[in-house]
């Protein structure tokens, strides 16, 4: 039986406050697989008398009980590509979110996607790719078909350093790192590591909430918040922004280009395409005559970001995008939504993974595939000649179309002791303390 508004506050207030002192959520490193997609309607109640910022809750049937504890993020999060605002206490709001069975509380959580059909947050929205203008896939995880990609049009980043406190998003397992520069506890900038797995070889780590850090990096203006594309941490190279060129790895394709053009990943000149001379073939490509020139782009995506996802084991997933010199994608309108560009000849593609994606997947790096996506068919299929390589981590492969999406496949490993291991030892760890202090 669920109580009322009044009991349940006191009841959760005591075991959270602290938390939300400190600006992290109610409930942190939630597998946004794990959660039920739902809509509700109701009125929200919230009081801060026992915390520093005041928690949100539903109640649907408006009785005066509590249905659902409401997660914004912390209590700083603003959507960067909408008008959406919290509501007030009263209001009337519907609300789309990942339902959270919560069985330390008397109810449930539902994380907040959509405010009056206003976005708020997308739990897989790869944040590393808006490099020129902040824009979502509005997928909400449903395998929409999402363009994620950025045009030719910016200027060179001025490069700033800061200093100040790390503030993490810690309400997925997939973090948001920000940086309060000022010591007001509220954000100044939104910093730009990249796609979780990547990892530097510098050996510079990500920071954790409340660190002091410095950070040099290349400044974007956002709608609320400055985002930095991170060059350096606390003194150690995270990305080598001489790699970007003008164009964050991508670039132009020019048909009177006489030597190989080489593009690559914005955060892995590991994984490339490589145009060759006498590339361009007459005839309409997506109904247009194929222009002399391409600005291309590789982008690395969450696996949740690409169609039919959830029939493939997809560790690793790639974007590609052809764009026309007037602005139109070569490959259809939305990101062509798994069409295909024809090219007169060959072009030679290298794929790079490393071990934290095998690992996250519990992929056997021995029954690695590629395959591409057939919007005409809604299937993905294999690759047959491509090589890969377990030494270097790579796949290799050429052809003379390119697809929007292409993706790295596997089968389980069949022997997971190792992880179990591994996963008892991280929890000896985190609780020995307060096994030792009890």
């Amino acid at each position: 039986m669920k109580r009322t508004f009044e009991h349940a506050l006191v009841m959760i207030l005591i075991s959270i406050a602290t938390m939300l002192g400190q600006g992290n959520n109610y409930q942190g490193h939630i597998n946004p697989d794990s959660l039920e997609l739902i809509t509700v309607t109701g009125t929200v109640k919230f009081d801060s008398s026992l915390s520093l910022h005041p928690l949100y809750f539903l109640d649907k049937d408006n009785d005066g009980i509590v249905d659902y504890m409401l997660n914004f993020g912390p209590y700083w999060y603003e959507p960067d590509s909408s008008n959406a605002t919290r509501p007030n206490n009263g209001d009337v709001i519907t609300v789309y979110g990942g339902l959270y069975m919560n069985t330390m509380m008397d109810y449930d959580m539902l994380i907040v996607y959509e405010i009056n059909s206003e976005f708020w947050r997308e739990p897989y929205e790869p944040l590393w790719n808006y490099l020129n203008g902040h824009m979502h896939g509005g997928g909400h995880h449903n395998n929409a078909c999402n363009s994620y990609g950025f045009n030719w049009n910016h200027d060179t980043l001025s490069t700033v350093t800061v200093t100040g406190t790390a503030l993490v998003d810690t309400t997925f397992r997939i973090e948001h790192y920000y940086l309060d520069e000022n010591n007001d506890s509220i954000p100044d900038y939104m910093l730009n590591f990249g796609p979780p797995w990547y990892e530097p070889q510098s050996g510079a780590k990500r920071p954790h909430d409340g660190d002091q850090i410095t950070v040099t990096g290349g400044y974007l203006g956002m709608q609320h918040f400055n985002m930095l594309l991170v060059y350096e941490i606390n003194g150690l190279t995270w990305l080598d922004s001489l790699n970007l060129g003008n164009h964050y790895g991508g670039g132009w394709m020019h048909n009177n280009a006489a030597q190989p053009q080489k593009f690559h990943s914005t955060f892995d000149d590991s994984t490339w395409m490589v145009v060759h001379p006498g590339w361009r073939m007459g005839g309409m490509q997506g109904g247009m005559m194929m222009p002399d020139s391409i600005f291309t782009q590789m982008l690395e995506i969450f696996p949740q970001n690409l169609p039919n996802s959830g029939s493939q084991n997809i560790f690793a997933g790639f974007q590609f995008n052809m764009m026309y010199p007037d602005g139109q994608h070569g490959m259809g309108p939305m990101g062509g939504c798994g069409s295909m560009m024809q090219f007169n000849n060959n072009l030679d593609f290298q794929l790079y993974f490393n071990d934290m994606q095998l690992k996250a997947n519990n992929i056997d790096k021995n029954k690695i595939k590629v395959k591409y996506y057939d919007g005409n068919t809604s299937s993905w299929i294999e690759i047959p000649d491509a090589v890969v390589n377990t030494l270097t981590n790579t796949v290799t492969f050429s052809k003379n179309n390119v697809s929007n999406f292409i993706i790295l496949t596997g089968e389980a490993t069949t022997d997971v002791t190792d992880g179990k291991v591994s996963t008892i030892i991280q929890i000896l760890l985190t609780h020995l303390p307060l096994l030792i202090l009890s």
